[in-house]
């Protein structure tokens, strides 16, 4: 009988934890049903976009390896704030991906799927930084969307991994000066979704000078809208 009871515990234990996990994009409730939708979402676009066997397997062991929680305010890997992050769904480094609960006056991992917007992408390049994979100068290998949208345009794939209107993104054309009185570019790049000119302006000089190789760089950005390959 003692056995019987702890059985009957036991499955419903399991049940509980099923039903607090298992969502649908319909949800846009507490902790384990935004971790819910991202895992479901990692499994759909690895199941059906095709990356390369390398990326693949890469994106499958951080989304096995990394733990996934919910939080009111994303932290650094030494535990602060990070900054100018109202604008932000997510923040991860490698083994810890964090999703953005709701908050007043910022958008947030929470709102998105409450909003039903295609994230897929955004899935991709999180999980690419859990993997702590970096290029030569230590940045993400999808620091600036390079895999995610460039390559594998995971912009057009809908969060059930399938190909969808193209999603108009914001980016911003930037070019690299090697100075103020430069008059011609020595370089330019794409960005996405950068929230301002001055923090896209500011992340290009990061790029032109730590990837691009322009001493001395000035960033000069512009705003589109709409599918940076084709544009």
């Amino acid at each position: 009988m003692r056995k019987m009871i702890v059985l009957v515990w036991v499955l419903q234990c399991l049940a509980g934890l099923a039903h607090a996990t298992v969502i649908g994009v319909d949800s846009s409730g507490g902790g384990n049903e935004l971790v819910g939708t991202f895992v479901s979402i990692a499994d759909n676009v690895l199941d059906k976009v095709s990356f390369s066997s390398a990326d693949r397997n890469l994106l499958k062991k951080a989304l096995l390896s990394s733990r996934i929680v919910s939080v009111k305010t994303l932290t650094d890997a030494k535990g602060n704030a990070v900054p100018e992050q109202s604008q932000m769904l997510a923040y991860t480094y490698k083994g810890l991906i964090q999703l953005k609960e709701f908050k007043d006056g910022e958008d947030s991992w929470a709102r998105a799927i409450a909003e039903k917007r295609s994230v897929a992408y955004i899935v991709i390049h999180e999980l690419f930084r859990a993997s702590g994979v970096t290029n030569r100068e230590g940045r993400s290998i999808d620091d600036i969307y390079q895999l995610s949208v460039m390559i594998y345009r995971l912009n057009e794939v809908d969060n059930f991994g399938n190909l969808s209107e193209p999603t108009e993104l914001h980016y911003w054309k930037c070019q690299c000066f090697e100075g103020e009185n430069d008059s011609s570019p020595s370089a330019g790049l794409n960005l996405i979704d950068i929230s301002s000119l001055l923090n896209a302006e500011k992340k290009a000089v990061s790029v032109c000078q730590k990837e691009l190789s322009v001493k001395n760089s000035i960033a000069r950005c512009q705003k589109f809208v709409g599918n940076p390959a084709n544009n």
